[in-house]
């Protein structure tokens, strides 16, 4: 009798009902319902998750009216509406999500963003930093420098020199020299802030392909914080902790770091808490858990591609283009 594969992520959750469920909640085709109703970053994420988990083809007939749908908000300042009472949705986070949908659509915004083209200038660049909100950097600060460049890649705006200077202003101001940790004299314990904003400065790092010298102390200090029980966060799903902790051990331990049999470990432990937290639920609680987790699955499938058997090809949005 022949052993049958190992198979850590499907041991968490059937990939296969994970797929038929965002197949069953997403949308092929924007309704004049829909979009009456839903913001354009709403929207883009839509477009997105069809992306992420290899249902692009789905939506593909319709991208015209996709396309349009996103638009029809656009600003004559060329920016979008933000998310009323989204506290992770400030405008250029916004700008981020939308114009990644076009991308992916093979789209263009209907009007130029100015609010975009203008900070191409690094004094204006500067000036926008400073005034940026650096007491939240993850939700704010971070969000915001994520959504400025990947808007920047999406449109093939000239983005070297801006990166190299929102990375220069991160390292000035806000990296805690012991850990690496981004969020410098903000908190007195890491928690979702430090590691949020970690994250979202470290996809830029990482899209960009910047020199990232003290990945290995941030492995060592991530390491340090996860829970006995194999989770980051002390609720389930613990999305965003985990989905960070899974990004940032995966993507900086990749290349030959002596922490790659730790990192390995870890996010074994945090397969089996998923594992368990999972058979607890039940119904639609099941169904909003499911997807909040989904990017950690993807993850570990990067991790441990041989114990990882989708029925389509999963792609991290971070590297179809910079998102947060």
């Amino acid at each position: 009798m022949t052993a049958s594969k190992p198979d850590l992520v499907n041991d968490v959750y059937d990939l296969k009902k994970l797929e038929d469920l965002v197949e069953r909640r997403t949308p092929k085709r924007p309704t004049r319902r829909l979009v009456a109703k839903t913001p354009a970053e709403f929207l883009a994420r839509m477009v997105q998750l069809h992306f992420v988990f290899g249902l692009g083809p789905r939506i593909m007939p319709y991208r015209e009216e996709w396309i349009d749908a996103i638009n029809s908000t656009q600003r004559p300042d060329g920016t979008w509406p933000t998310a009323h009472g989204c506290p992770y949705c400030p405008l250029m986070s916004a700008t981020g999500y939308v114009t990644s949908a076009l991308w992916y659509l093979g789209g263009r915004p209907r009007r130029r963003l100015r609010t975009v083209e203008r900070l191409a200038d690094r004094r204006s660049l500067r000036r926008w930093l400073e005034a940026l909100n650096w007491g939240h950097p993850w939700g704010g600060a971070g969000h915001e420098c994520i959504g400025l460049t990947q808007a920047m890649a999406n449109l093939g705006i000239s983005s070297r020199g801006t990166v190299q200077t929102v990375l220069d202003f991160v390292n000035e101001r806000m990296r805690e020299p012991r850990t690496g940790i981004i969020a410098r004299g903000r908190f007195k314990e890491p928690g979702d802030q430090q590691f949020g904003s970690t994250f979202a400065f470290g996809i830029i790092f990482e899209f960009f392909k910047a020199d990232f010298p003290w990945a290995e102390r941030l492995v060592e200090f991530i390491l340090s914080r996860q829970h006995p029980s194999g989770s980051w966060s002390r609720e389930f799903p613990g999305g965003s902790y985990n989905m960070d902790a899974a990004w940032m051990l995966s993507r900086w331990t990749r290349h030959g770091s002596k922490h790659r049999a730790a990192a390995e470990a870890a996010l074994r432990r945090l397969a089996r808490w998923l594992k368990g937290e999972v058979a607890r639920l039940r119904g639609a609680e099941k169904e909003a858990a499911l997807l909040s987790i989904a990017t950690t699955l993807l993850l570990l499938q990067e991790v441990f591609p041989s114990e990882s058997h989708a029925n389509r090809v999963w792609r991290y949005a971070c590297d179809m283009t910079i998102h947060p």
